[in-house]
């Protein structure tokens, strides 16, 4: 066995023989986990709460625009209330929404008060219900008849494929999506074998030229062969990791599927509700703009969005998987 070989062996076998990597290898991806979805389990907790919305329209306008939801309901009051008469009240709602002026002709006619800060979500429930009922108001002042109609009938949602001709004269079919996920995590995985398994390497050097036990290793080996030895080593042992870390979060990401009920089979219908998912969410920026489907993603719009995220990346799986198909036919 040449020396290389017995420096990796020894190298590798006493780093992932340590407590500190089996700590590194089970908390990691178990941190990065949680990262994830302690946001949405926190969304989905706090949305139990039912939040009072008091809607102040001095203007008589805009009544009964807003719907209620399991996450918000509204009243309408009509007249004046001001900041100081907000604070006397005993019990205060989550926001007050006061509409001064005609939003039409005065878009920023309408203010949102509170005593804590709303989320965003709210906030853009509140905005794009609004939105959704001044662009219908604006359309019908044109007095054209099916005005909405006819631009919903323009409306056209358009699935492009993507297909490399390859040098053999095979066609591949691609997905930009899929090639731009790859792309960000071969950065990520670059990044963090640099800066983690390359300061293991420096810090392993300087132990060894500090404890002057690098003097006896040369003398019996090369410093090429030792070096090569270390980078070799501590490389496995990354790839090892890398490797736990992947067969670990591949068994969380099923286990969600099963959690949030994506089951039955990657066949061409459910593959197409992907899509249609996808398309229609990217065409709309968010479903929430359809006062009739407020209520019901609102309430826990975090894991809607996660939802529509991973529709995202198992549409694009599924893109790849046929694109080497017709590679190899």
């Amino acid at each position: 066995m040449s020396k290389i070989s017995l420096i990796i062996e020894r190298e590798y076998l006493t780093r992932v023989q340590k407590k500190s990597f089996i700590l590194m290898t089970i908390l990691s991806p178990i941190v990065m986990v949680a990262l994830i979805f302690a946001p949405i389990w926190l969304a989905q907790l706090s949305s139990d709460e039912v939040r009072q919305i008091a809607i102040i329209d001095q203007t008589g306008l805009y009544k009964n625009i807003y719907e209620n939801s399991e996450e918000y309901q509204f009243t309408y009051t009509q007249g004046i209330l001001n900041p100081a008469e907000m604070r006397a009240e005993e019990s205060q709602p989550y926001a007050y929404v006061i509409i001064k002026d005609n939003l039409l002709n005065n878009p920023k006619g309408m203010t949102i008060y509170s005593q804590k800060q709303i989320t965003n979500s709210c906030e853009s429930m509140i905005t794009s219900q609004m939105e959704e009922f001044l662009k219908n108001e604006k359309l019908l002042s044109y007095n054209i008849p099916n005005i909405k109609q006819i631009i919903d009938d323009s409306d056209i949602n358009l699935h492009v494929d993507t297909i490399r001709l390859e040098e053999d004269g095979a066609e591949t079919q691609t997905s930009s999506e899929m090639v731009m996920v790859i792309g960000m995590a071969m950065t990520l995985i670059i990044y963090m074998f640099l800066m983690l398994y390359g300061g293991q390497v420096m810090s392993s050097v300087m132990q060894e030229k500090t404890n002057r036990i690098v003097e006896v290793m040369v003398s019996s080996v090369k410093p090429f062969e030792l070096m090569i030895g270390k980078i070799t080593s501590i490389g496995l042992v990354g790839l090892t990791q890398l490797g736990i870390w992947i067969l670990f979060i591949i068994g969380i990401f099923l286990s969600a599927g099963a959690i949030f009920s994506f089951s039955g089979g990657m066949d061409t219908a459910n593959i197409e509700n992907m899509r249609r998912c996808s398309s229609t969410h990217r065409k709309n920026g968010s479903h929430a703009r359809n006062p009739k489907h407020a209520g019901k993603y609102q309430s826990h719009p975090a894991a809607h969005m996660f939802r529509i995220i991973l529709y995202r990346r198992l549409y694009s799986v599924c893109f790849l998987i046929r694109s080497h198909r017709i590679g190899s036919r």
